[in-house]
């Protein structure tokens, strides 16, 4: 049994909610654009990388090399 499909109009739309934190100078761009949070911890660099929106507080970690 297949489930109904609902005409366009009903379609239920997952509109993926924007990043404002992006335009902040606190967030590193290079690791944000990779689904991380990107928070910088401004007096020793460390960044955190855990998933974007993730729940609690930020876990600080050496920045990563990039080439």
């Amino acid at each position: 049994m297949t489930a109904p499909s609902l005409p366009a109009t009903q379609m239920p739309s997952v509109v993926p909610r924007p990043r404002l934190e992006l335009h902040n100078l606190q967030i590193d761009q290079t690791v944000a654009a990779n689904h991380r949070c990107g928070v910088t911890h401004l007096p020793t660099g460390r960044v955190c990388l855990l998933p974007e929106r993730h729940q609690g507080g930020c876990q600080f970690t050496e920045r990563p090399l990039t080439d």
